[in-house]
Formats: structure tokens, sequence, C-alpha cells
């Protein structure tokens, strides 16, 4: 029976995404030799991966020569969003509540944030911040 296809990153794609993330464009053999050093991954699992990050829309293969270049369609913030939204989606019939408090809890945030997350606060308290997004 064929796997559901998922505009989400599994596990193991999320560490090939990291590694594309990290060096911005590099080929599959620059891939395969990191997560074989990292994961002992072979190099059929990683062009597997990379296979399936193009075809989700996380990745853009050019062909040059006779190999690819990977270069990401998604930031790294893009990609974390997309989740962010897919749990917010799910979460607790709607009471994110909860969820975000516990985020807060287990986040290192700087003053910086911190203030940013006032602001977003105060706006959302006085009505001029949708809770859509």
């Amino acid at each position: 029976m064929p796997r559901p296809s998922s505009k989400l990153l599994t596990p193991p794609e999320w560490k090939v995404m990291n590694i594309v993330w990290r060096k911005k464009a590099c080929s599959a053999r620059d891939v395969y030799l990191l997560a074989g050093e990292l994961y002992g991954w072979a190099p059929n699992t990683v062009r597997t991966h990379l296979n399936r990050l193009v075809n989700k829309g996380f990745l853009r293969a050019t062909l040059i020569g006779n190999s690819y270049l990977y270069r990401p369609k998604k930031t790294l913030a893009q990609s974390l969003f997309q989740v962010a939204d897919d749990l917010l989606d799910k979460a607790l019939g709607g009471q994110a509540g909860p969820l975000l408090a516990y985020m807060v809890q287990k986040s290192d945030l700087s003053e910086q944030d911190l203030q940013e997350l006032r602001s977003l606060l105060d706006q959302y308290e006085k009505g001029s911040l949708s809770s859509q997004g």
C-alpha cells in the first residue's frame, strides 16, 4: 500500500534539509558524504530523500553536467512555520494557549524575543493582531 504523501518533513528529511540549509547549495555527493558520516546512511538512502524533498517542494535540483546541484526552495523558518501551523491546527481542539505557554517555557528566549512577544500580546489584546496570523 502506498504511503500517504505529506507536505511536512519526516525526521530523516529534516536531517537532509539541515545539511542543505547549512551548505546553501550542494551536490548529492556532498549530502551523502556528510549524512554517511553523521548518520551512517548509504548514498542510495540520501538520493531517495533528496528526490522526495524535490517532489515535496523543499529542494530545487539543477542539472549541472551529469549531476544535480540542490538548493533549498524553503528556508528553515518557512519549514518551521509550516510545522507550527500544522501543530496549531491540531492543537487541543483549537486551544493553543497551553501549547504556546509550554513552548515559551521550553525556549531559551532572548530579551529581544521577550520584547517581541510582549508587543504581539499587547497588539492581540487591543484587537489589532488577527488570531489567524
